[in-house]
């Protein structure tokens, strides 16, 4: 009788699991997939050096500078995962997730040229670095009622384990209308650029939840450490994301 009893508990455990939505400790706890695009870019005091190039000057073979541009742009990456959310009252909940989150920067670089005949061309250069991550977020998030529509706010830290680098490189000539493009790409690992494998920081977040079950929002995070030793660099970006959850 009793390991029948055991095995019943054990299969409407499996059961509730298996739906997306259980108790642990008195807490409902509800298990949701995360999709997400990412706007991301390094900030700190050392950014300007990603920028700084000594172009000026000759280039030899009668060409020399005329003018040049630099920025730098936020880099489009993904996130994709699983989150829980863990009720502690009617408004406040814990979500934990587990993701894999790219990170990185992009750098726009344009030459103006002026060759030994007098005519200018232009050279632009795109570099594009990108950092995976899995990511752990740790976030509380409270709720309220708007009308018909339920409005949430997010707050906590989060920790990344960086597992591998990409970045690309992009070199278009413009000479007259006429346009050449070459590229090249390359993949590393945090240890071979020199990079700190962990990225701690905090994130802050807000959205809207429709129908008890989908979550949409905006999400800013900020590094606290920085991406290598003795440089003033960290991960900034802003995350468009949507949570489904399972069960009700």
């Amino acid at each position: 009788m009793k390991k029948v009893s055991v095995l019943f508990v054990a299969a409407v455990l499996t059961a509730n699991v298996a739906t997306g939505q259980f108790s642990v400790g008195g807490k409902d706890v509800r298990i949701g997939a995360r999709a997400g695009v990412n706007f991301t870019k390094y900030v700190g005091s050392d950014a300007y050096l990603l920028l700084e190039q000594d172009v000026e000057g000759s280039w030899g073979f009668g060409v020399s500078v005329e003018d040049t541009k630099s920025k730098m742009a936020f880099k489009p990456g993904i996130q994709l995962g699983a989150v829980a959310n863990v009720a502690l009252s009617e408004v406040l909940s814990f979500q934990p997730g587990l993701l894999l989150s790219q990170m990185g920067l992009k750098t726009v670089t344009s030459l103006i040229l002026e060759d030994q005949r007098g005519g200018d061309f232009e050279v632009k250069t795109t570099v594009s670095q990108t950092l995976n991550y899995i990511q752990m977020p740790l976030n509380f998030q409270y709720k309220n009622n708007y009308g018909n529509q339920v409005l949430w706010l997010q707050a906590g830290p989060y920790v990344g384990l960086g597992v591998g680098t990409s970045s690309k490189i992009k070199t278009s000539v413009t000479d007259g209308g006429k346009k050449e493009t070459d590229s090249d790409s390359a993949t590393a690992s945090f240890d071979d650029l020199g990079l700190n494998v962990l990225d701690f920081g905090v994130g802050l977040g807000i959205g809207l939840e429709i129908m008890g079950m989908i979550q949409v929002g905006v999400v800013s995070n900020l590094g606290i450490t920085n991406l290598a030793e003795k440089v003033s660099l960290k991960n900034k970006g802003l995350f468009l994301t949507t949570t489904y959850f399972f069960g009700k």
